[in-house]
């Protein structure tokens, strides 16, 4: 998907040669490695475990070892008996015996089975995807933008790559983490669902760097 350049209607027009959209994706492709750009990641699928024996099961079921440390975050892989990858995804620990997993809206059936299949019985899972949003700010200037949206310190001292806090943004408390995957500087913004819509709008208004 794109969008429209000088108020052209955006309409796409098929052929097997130029796409009448190359123009539109190339803009917002160098927009957000020389400026900043604004993701949608919330299909993403997101679960939340909760449990005295979360971390030592994530330690089993995952290749990577799980970080117990509030606020960091393991970019990992779950195998299945033959040693072969089912998925990649991103582990969370979002408070103590409290982790969330982040993988790709594709599997979010599948991962979840594969989860559920090696999981403890007294640890509590929840499929959360439909409840909170994702954002992506990523992009050179995303800190600037990130920094007019929150007084919490963000600089790259108290706020590491592969890490995540709780902030505020509006009085709305936020989970971001700071991670990227289009090679360069970026947050995710884990937002409720209902309180998503303003933050959305606040992102856009104040992204015009």
């Amino acid at each position: 998907m794109s969008f429209s350049l000088n108020n052209k209607e955006p309409k796409i027009e098929y052929s097997y040669n130029y796409q009448n959209w190359y123009p539109s994706v190339e803009f917002e492709t160098k927009n957000a490695r020389k400026n900043l750009g604004l993701f949608d990641l919330t299909a993403f699928s997101k679960y939340d475990l909760k449990g005295e024996k979360a971390h030592s099961d994530l330690q089993r079921i995952c290749t990577a070892n799980i970080k117990n440390e509030i606020g960091k975050t393991t970019y990992t892989q779950m195998l299945n008996e033959d040693g072969g990858i089912e998925t990649d995804l991103t582990v969370v620990c979002m408070d103590e015996n409290y982790f969330r997993i982040i993988t790709s809206a594709a599997n979010r059936v599948r991962d979840k089975f594969h989860i559920l299949k090696y999981l403890s019985k007294d640890v509590e899972f929840k499929d959360v995807t439909d409840e909170i949003v994702c954002f992506g700010v990523f992009g050179p200037k995303s800190r600037n933008l990130m920094s007019k949206l929150s007084k919490d310190d963000l600089s790259n001292e108290n706020f590491k790559f592969g890490t995540g806090k709780e902030i505020k943004i509006n009085n709305k408390q936020i989970w971001e983490q700071r991670l990227s995957y289009v090679g360069e500087l970026g947050f995710e913004l884990y937002i409720k669902m209902d309180e998503s819509k303003g933050i959305f709008n606040l992102i856009v208004d104040k992204g015009e760097l």
